[in-house]
């Protein structure tokens, strides 16, 4: 019987459905992409944006949904 990691596994699966590995697969953060797309999941779950005021790259915490920007707002603040 053949041993399979994780990474062939997830290779076998994703050329099985047509997609990218990393469509199947958590983000690595430790890469520019896995790290724009942990990005993209805060600001889709959380409401937290990256901005720019004045020049500078900034976090911002959407107040649409005032429950979850106030839970965030304590937790950055802390």
């Amino acid at each position: 019987m053949k041993h399979y990691g994780k990474e062939n596994i997830i290779a076998d699966i994703a050329q099985s459905l047509n997609v990218s590995t990393e469509a199947l697969d958590g983000p690595n953060i430790d890469s520019h992409t896995g790290l724009m797309h942990t990005f993209f999941a805060q600001e889709d779950i959380y409401g937290l944006r990256i901005v720019e005021i004045d020049g500078e790259i900034c976090l911002r915490l959407s107040k649409a949904d005032k429950a979850k920007y106030y839970a965030m707002f304590d937790m950055l603040s802390a």
